[in-house]
């Protein structure tokens, strides 16, 4: 089974299909590579995923799968001893119930890593911004939890 202990980013599609993406351990092997190879495989008629290249950041890649509906979770751990285990989630605005079990079972693998949820992106003058929401007193299953209880179950999708 695969493992966010080891692998720089899971794709969670709305159908609860997951692709982990990556060797964590892998410096030379960059998110946004990732993140784009799996993309132009899996969307190849989705004009967006063309247009970014290497030189884009994840969060620009995150943006365009949320649109499409897929969750984006990274393991961004550098400097392991220095800083702990670090990641991002990128949320789309509608999260389907298959999609909500699995990022949990993601949130356990990852129970010890320092998380950071980013959702309702959108591009404002050519730069994708979005709401964050950081855990640093929390794991991320309570991260997940408190980000939820906020939205009031506005995100589930039925």
């Amino acid at each position: 089974m695969d493992s966010m202990q080891d692998k720089k980013i899971v794709i969670i599609h709305p159908n609860g299909e997951t692709k982990y993406l990556g060797d964590a351990y892998d410096e030379e092997e960059v998110h946004i590579a990732c993140a784009l190879d799996y993309a132009l495989l899996k969307y190849p008629d989705a004009a967006m995923f063309k247009r970014l290249t290497i030189r884009h950041q994840l969060s620009d890649a995150a943006y365009f799968y949320n649109l499409l509906g897929d969750i984006v979770v990274a393991n961004n751990t550098k400097f392991e001893k220095k800083y702990g285990k670090r990641g991002t989630a990128f949320l789309p605005d509608n999260i389907t119930p298959e999609q909500l079990n699995v990022l949990y079972s993601v949130a356990d693998d990852m129970s010890n890593f320092q998380m950071l949820l980013v959702s309702d992106m959108k591009i404002e003058d050519g730069i994708i911004t979005g709401q964050e929401k950081w855990g640093f007193d929390k794991n991320f299953r309570e991260v997940l939890d408190s980000y939820f209880e906020e939205q009031k179950g506005n995100v589930i999708k039925k």
